[in-house]
């Protein structure tokens, strides 16, 4: 019977060692790694240009509103050459649009403003209209003077 105890204990003392030796290759590992900068960290300078590029990406909608076929794409074409993220084309809800216009969804005049003026349109033109089921900074309706503007020329 005390042979048997003994034997226990044994087995016992060495469970805890295995688990001792296991737990501190375990900690050591990941101690290294995340203490001693063997894992490349993001800078500040890094950080803060991913950020602002993040906050200077003018989320775009182009809306065909004047029926000729490929219009929003040309100006999706033109408007990603000026950094703008153009994210969706398609049509306007009709074809009998005479002027060109943007729809400023966010309340940003300032950008609205500098979209209107490379696109060669009146800052007029702009018309504030907020959706919370838009999300992009302005849709741009394409009308039957398309070919006036400069992504046209």
């Amino acid at each position: 019977m005390f042979s048997l105890l003994k034997s226990g204990i044994k087995f016992l003392l060495f469970m805890i060692t295995i688990t001792a030796i296991s737990f501190g290759v375990y900690y050591y590992y990941y101690y290294e790694k995340i203490f001693n900068n063997e894992e490349k960290k993001i800078t500040n300078a890094e950080r803060k240009i991913s950020l602002d590029s993040l906050e200077n990406a003018v989320q775009v909608k182009v809306l065909n509103g004047c029926g000729v076929q490929s219009v929003s794409k040309t100006l999706m074409s033109y408007l990603r050459k000026n950094g703008y993220d153009v994210v969706e084309i398609g049509n306007y809800k009709n074809f009998d649009v005479e002027k060109t216009f943007i729809i400023d969804r966010v309340g940003d005049t300032i950008i609205t403003q500098k979209i209107a003026k490379e696109i060669g349109i009146d800052t007029k033109k702009i018309k504030y209209e907020k959706s919370r089921w838009e999300f992009v900074t302005a849709s741009v309706v394409i009308g039957k003077d398309y070919n006036t503007l400069p992504p046209w020329k």
